[in-house]
């Protein structure tokens, strides 16, 4: 086996959409509303690679769609990844519910909702 390579603890602005696989317009309007950003040199941004691996986690926890047949090709269903995910030892601090990208959809659509119909 070969050695395991670390994984820096900072992200550059530039290298942060490709470490969740996603392009730029993507990541500024999922992701970085709801993760700090701090100063890196003079005009450099950067990200904490395990706050993005926290929003990467609670996002599929919100989003993954259970599936029927998923528990048969050993793959974990919602249910079982919310449980795992839940039940992490600090492995990833899960996202303020405050900040999650869903929390923050539904109370939008609440608003809208209220709005529209008190015309």
């Amino acid at each position: 086996m070969g050695a395991q390579k670390l994984q820096p603890r900072f992200i550059r602005a530039g290298e942060a959409p490709a470490h969740l696989s996603m392009n730029l317009p993507l990541f500024n309007q999922l992701v970085r509303p709801f993760v700090n950003e701090f100063p890196i040199g003079a005009r450099g941004a950067g990200f904490d690679r395990q706050e993005l691996d926290a929003w990467a986690s609670s996002y599929v926890a919100a989003k993954a769609i259970d599936k029927k047949g998923a528990g048969s090709n050993n793959c974990l269903a919602a249910s079982a990844r919310k449980e795992k995910h839940n039940g992490a030892k600090n492995d990833h601090r899960p996202l303020p519910k405050e900040r999650s990208l869903a929390y923050r959809q539904e109370n939008q659509l609440r608003k809208t909702l209220r709005i529209y119909w008190n015309k």
